[in-house]
């Protein structure tokens, strides 16, 4: 009986690796259900329709590394029976410009796109759950791509050092961001956290440079270290998650739409006197910061009938009076 068992339980595996007879550019491994899997590449055209099926055999996966380092490919069309994208299957092919995944994959394996330094946007499909590890990493042209709702969770290193990123909406759904998932996405310079969201891990938005606002809901319940850039404002609620991490981390942020602290890396880059329309009862002082017709204050407390009367600069502080009205 229970060798009988043992006969009638499914063995993954898979066949031996064939080359197509009717299309000699791509080798394949039979499934178990009788559909193939791409496991390798052998052409070298720029342009790639990668077919729906092979000698009489349904298409339904890319294995991992089939396309890897393919330096001439600039952009590849994957058919709508295709459900699965393997790891590394399309990792360093530093020409591909342009990716058509179909609805049908729902599964994107880790480092699939990694180092694609040419590609510029990607539509990931609505079923895809989970933004999986280092997918995109390195992808430093990728300026646009499009999170479906279907996402839960996104992975370390998703998006890590994908520089010319301006923006990315994440749905509401997801739950996780991992450890260093936008590390490095210098060019990001607002995000908005969604409600489900419940953890951001270590570094998880570090050295984004240029990101000068997050707003993050008091659901989130962990935030780790180092994980949001130095520079940006945290939009809070008060006595959340992340108005606790911005206290200790030093940063500056805003709770419940009050300017409580401010801070920035910006120089000042000429002088002006202007009125504040909401500043802190009492005289305060606080660091003046004029970068490209903005200003920004780093200084404390409610910020109601305020208005400079008097601007002084120093060479190593900066720090101006604020008096009252």
């Amino acid at each position: 009986f229970i060798i009988l068992l043992e006969m009638m339980m499914p063995i993954i595996s898979k066949a031996e690796e064939i080359t197509g007879s009717s299309d000699s550019r791509f080798k394949y491994e039979l499934l178990l259900d009788g559909s193939i899997e791409i496991s390798d590449y052998v052409g070298s055209d720029t342009n790639v329709v990668i077919p729906g099926s092979i000698d009489g055999l349904i298409v339904t996966s890319i294995d991992g590394s089939a396309f890897k380092a393919c330096s001439s490919l600039k952009s590849v069309t994957i058919p709508s029976s295709v459900t699965r994208i393997g790891m590394y299957a399309f990792q360093s092919c530093s020409n591909l410009t342009s990716v058509t995944i179909p609805s049908s994959v729902t599964s994107i394996s880790a480092y699939a796109f990694s180092l694609c330094n040419s590609l510029t946007s990607i539509n990931i499909p609505d079923g895809v759950i989970s933004i999986e590890e280092a997918v995109f990493w390195q992808c430093n042209s990728l300026t646009n791509i499009i999170i479906p709702d279907s996402v839960r969770s996104i992975e370390n290193f998703a998006f890590d050092g994908c520089s010319s990123l301006t923006s990315i909406t994440i749905p509401e759904g997801v739950t996780s961001i991992g450890y260093e998932a936008f590390c490095e996405c210098s060019s990001l310079t607002s995000i908005t956290i969604p409600n489900s969201v419940t953890s951001i891990d270590r570094y998880a938005f570090y050295k984004c440079n240029n990101l000068t606002s997050i707003t993050i809901p008091e659901g989130v319940t962990s935030i780790g270290d180092k994980a949001i850039s130095e520079n940006a404002i945290i939009y809070a609620k008060a006595d959340s998650e992340a108005h606790r991490y911005a206290e200790e981390a030093k940063q500056g942020y805003v709770l419940d739409g009050i300017a409580t602290k401010i801070t920035t890396n910006y120089e000042i880059k000429k002088e002006i006197e202007w009125d504040i329309s909401e500043a802190q009862d009492g005289t305060v002082k606080a660091k003046l910061i004029i970068s490209e017709n903005k200003i920004i204050i780093n200084g404390t407390g409610k910020m109601i009938n305020w208005e400079v009367n008097s601007v002084e600069f120093y060479h190593d502080d900066r720090y101006i009076d604020i008096v009252e009205k």
